[in-house]
C-alpha cells in the first residue's frame, strides 16, 4: 500500500479540528501546553499503550475509555505527566474528560485524556479547565500547528505526521516521537 505524506496533521481528515492553549501548567512555559482535538462526529479510534507495570493515571483512564473503539475528542497537556498520582490523578483525568464533553456537548465516554511531562506531581487540572473555553474557541483546520507545539516537552521535532492512502481515499494521522531514521525517511518522501 502506498502512502502520501500530506499537510494538516491531526486536522487533515475531514471533520477534524485542533487547537493549542497556554495554561501555564509549568509556570515558566511560554508556548502552548494544552492541545484539543475534536471530530465533528464520533469516529473509530485505537491506542497503543505502554506495557510497563507503572502507568500514568491518564493512560489508565484513556485505556478504559477507548475500549469501545470510539472517540470524538482528545485533550492533552505537556508539563505534567499525571503519573504516579494515584486516585486523585485518575479523578483529574475524569474531570478533564467530563469538562470537555460538557463544553463540546458530546458524550464523556468519547473523550480521551493524555499527559506528558513531570512525574509524581498532581496535575493542576484547574488550570486546564480554566483555559478550556479558549481552547474550544481556537479549534480550526490549521490548529494542528498549535496542538503539535502543545505536546512538546524536551523534543526538538514535532510528533505528528499525516498520511493519505490514494488507493482507498483514506487519511490518517499519527502522533509519535519520531526517531532520527524515521525523520530522514519522511523528509526524503516529501
Amino acid at each position: 500500500m502506498q502512502f502520501k505524506f500530506i499537510e494538516g496533521g491531526v486536522a487533515a481528515s475531514q471533520g477534524f479540528l485542533a487547537s493549542g492553549g497556554l495554561n501555564k501548567i509549568k509556570a515558566s512555559r511560554t508556548t502552548f501546553d494544552t492541545a484539543l482535538i475534536f471530530s465533528e462526529s464520533v469516529c473509530n479510534a485505537a491506542g497503543v499503550f505502554t506495557q510497563n507495570r507503572v502507568k500514568a493515571e491518564c493512560v489508565k483512564f484513556t485505556k478504559a475509555q477507548i475500549k469501545n473503539g470510539k472517540a470524538q475528542a482528545v485533550i492533552m497537556n505537556s508539563g505534567n505527566a499525571n503519573a504516579c498520582t494515584g486516585s486523585q490523578g485518575f479523578e483529574n483525568a475524569k474531570k478533564e474528560a467530563d469538562a470537555v464533553a460538557q463544553k463540546l456537548k458530546i458524550d464523556s465516554s468519547d473523550v480521551l485524556v493524555c499527559s506528558t511531562g513531570v512525574i509524581g506531581q498532581q496535575l493542576p487540572v484547574q488550570k486546564i479547565l480554566s483555559g478550556l473555553d479558549e481552547s474550544i474557541s481556537r479549534l480550526s483546520k490549521t490548529g494542528n500547528v498549535e496542538a503539535r507545539q502543545a505536546i512538546m516537552t524536551t523534543d526538538t521535532h514535532y510528533k505528528e505526521v499525516a498520511l493519505e492512502t490514494p488507493s482507498i481515499s483514506a487519511r490518517c494521522f499519527l502522533w509519535l516521537r519520531p526517531t532520527a531514521r524515521f525523520r530522514r525517511k519522511c523528509s526524503k518522501r516529501r
